[in-house]
């Protein structure tokens, strides 16, 4: 069994810095917690409701509700396959790789001589 206490401990770091990251990147979130909020509630929403570099989230939004309206989610869907090869160079998208990444890297150097990996099953 999987020890949840110790992964949680394992990645609780490298997420505090991706979230530091992620909002010096990006800034204010709050209007894509707005915008999501709406798309969720089946509202419609203008590009300009959020800043240019969170707009691919917001395609992703709708696209998610669309495609999970009729069915399951399916990666190997031509419109899915089409957002993320249109969003995959973007500014946002990169920054989150790499964020993760660095983050889960450093993470893992830290945590690796504590934790070993047969310490994380009962």
């Amino acid at each position: 069994m999987i020890d949840k206490d110790l992964i949680v401990a394992a990645v609780k770091e490298p997420m505090r810095q991706y979230c530091q990251t992620m909002k010096q990147t990006i800034g204010d979130w709050q209007p894509l917690l707005v915008v999501s909020e709406k798309i969720l509630a089946g509202g419609e929403v203008r590009n300009d409701e959020v800043q240019p570099e969170l707009q691919f989230l917001v395609e992703w939004m709708r696209l998610i509700m669309e495609v999970t309206r009729d069915g399951q989610w399916d990666w190997t869907s031509p419109a899915v396959q089409t957002v993320y090869k249109n969003n995959a160079d973007s500014m946002i998208y990169k920054t989150f790789a790499r964020a993760v990444q660095a983050h889960l890297d450093k993470g893992f150097k830290k945590t690796k001589a504590r934790i070993k990996p047969e310490a994380l099953l009962d």
